[in-house]
C-alpha cells in the first residue's frame, strides 16, 4: 500500500491505496473527471469511485494530516504544504 494525500479545500486526509491504483492515479483522476455526475463533491466521491473499480480494500482512509479551510487554498498553493504533517510532506497530493 502506498501513501496518498486527498483533499477539497478542506482538510487533508491520509489515504493508503494499492500500489496499482497508485501507479495509475492519473489515468484515473481523468477517468473519474468523465464518471462523475456533478460538479458539487469531495474527495470523498473520488474514494466511492476507486472502490467501485478496485473493491473495498484498494482505499482505506488512515487519518487527517492537514486541517484548513477553504480561504487557505485562495493564497498559494505552496501553502498546501505548510498544512501538513511534517513526515507527509513528500506524499503525492491530490486537491479536487
Amino acid at each position: 500500500m502506498k501513501n496518498l494525500l486527498l483533499s477539497t479545500d478542506g482538510d487533508i486526509s491520509l489515504y493508503k491505496v494499492e500500489k496499482e491504483v497508485y501507479e495509475k492515479i492519473d489515468d484515473l483522476l481523468k477517468e473519474f473527471d468523465k464518471w462523475k455526475n456533478t460538479n458539487c463533491y469531495d474527495e470523498t466521491l473520488f474514494v466511492e469511485f476507486i472502490k467501485n473499480k478496485y473493491g473495498k480494500d484498494s482505499i482505506e482512509f488512515v487519518k487527517v494530516v492537514g486541517e484548513c479551510n477553504a480561504g487557505d487554498f485562495n493564497e498559494e498553493l505552496d501553502r498546501f504544504e505548510d498544512l501538513i504533517e511534517e513526515e507527509y510532506k513528500n506524499t503525492k497530493k491530490i486537491n479536487f
